[in-house]
């Protein structure tokens, strides 16, 4: 998570593969508040870049849900 506010800091941009993270087993990507993401369709059996970011979207809301639960 220190490597991820350092490039946030720097201005520096981070690509993320919600899908094949998902079909990976990586998890879900840590992102933090004023990060600069690019998404990434990285060669899966279907490239959709709307499909990349409603994972994206769908993953970090069950990060966030878990985390409120969780106390």
């Amino acid at each position: 998570m220190e490597n991820i506010k350092r490039i946030t800091k720097s201005g520096g941009n981070t690509v993320i593969c919600p899908c094949t993270e998902g079909y990976l087993g990586d998890g879900i990507p840590n992102v933090v508040e004023g990060q600069h993401i690019s998404y990434g369709t990285d060669c899966n059996n279907r490239i959709g870049f709307l499909e990349e970011m409603r994972w994206a979207c769908f993953t970090q809301q069950i990060h966030l849900v878990q985390k409120q639960a969780s106390g």
